[in-house]
């Protein structure tokens, strides 16, 4: 089978690759040194995760003095911490713990706790973007659409659902979050001759095996034509039939956009099967 294009890994072994190489011949070598600098980079971050992981850990489902280290550490040792505790999680529930005010510790119970109310609220008030942030058994909501909570037939459920999940006091943060302007800038937005192509990095790492498996799994009518090009690192895709790349190393592309406002509609509809790496 190595010998026919039958395969999509064998049209980028007998096309692509001899083009890239002649293009740049020394690409493979500048990868695959890449690759032993990526290794040995790990290698470190994870010592250093297990150095922190046990200065941290204080009883089995909790860990103080996390934020003292740097993200990549800290997402490690939350990783660490709900898989030693048999717990499912997704590379972005690792960051629901930064939702936990500094100083204070982290916990399972926690964690999940966060997980199910922005949640909740998310589900009640249909708002794009929701964080709960946690403080001495506070819960201070912030949205990116504020509008969407100010109704007492809103506020009165979730109010009433937090306080079941045994918060003290419930806040509401009057300043809206992850607006247009904060998600889009004018300058990840290329102007083509009647669209717009938006470019955009996100400051991390994907997982590509792993958004591939949860874009396949979960119906969305915003997604379609979903192709994985392991070899190169990036999701062939449709989001809102508009052509689309997500790339291991962050980078998003979507074309044809009227404007600002509909490219970030279809951010929005990638970005929560977005998987990142840890």
């Amino acid at each position: 089978t190595n010998l026919t294009d039958d395969y999509t890994r064998n049209i980028i072994r007998h096309n692509i690759i001899p083009v890239l190489e002649q293009i740049n011949s020394s690409l493979f070598r500048t990868v695959s040194s890449d690759s032993d600098n990526f290794r040995t980079d790990n290698a470190f971050i994870e010592a250093e995760a297990e150095k922190a992981y046990n200065a941290c850990r204080t009883e089995k489902s909790s860990l103080k003095g996390l934020s003292d280290f740097h993200e990549a550490v800290r997402r490690r040792c939350i990783a660490r911490l709900l898989d030693e505790n048999n717990i499912e999680y997704s590379n972005s529930t690792t960051c629901l713990a930064t939702r936990v005010k500094t100083n204070e510790i982290v916990t399972i119970d926690k964690v999940n706790r966060i997980d199910h109310c922005e949640g909740y609220v998310k589900e009640i008030t249909g708002s794009d973007v929701v964080k709960l942030r946690e403080e001495k058994n506070v819960a201070t909501i912030e949205l990116s659409d504020l509008d969407t909570i100010l109704d007492k037939e809103k506020i009165d459920p979730i109010v009433q659902e937090l306080k079941l999940s045994q918060y003290d006091k419930i806040l509401l943060n009057l300043k809206a979050i992850e607006s247009d302007d904060e998600l889009i800038l004018d300058d990840e937005l290329e102007k083509g001759a009647n669209n717009l192509t938006l470019r955009k990095r996100l400051p991390f790492g994907i997982n590509i095996l792993e958004t591939d498996r949860i874009l396949k799994n979960k119906e969305n009518d915003h997604i379609s034509n979903i192709e994985t090009i392991e070899d190169i690192g990036y999701i062939k895709l449709h989001i809102d039939e508009k052509e689309s790349r997500i790339f291991r190393d962050g980078k998003i592309s979507i074309k044809n956009n009227k404007n600002k406002k509909d490219a970030k509609e279809s951010l929005v509809n990638i970005l929560p099967y977005i998987r990142r790496t840890v």
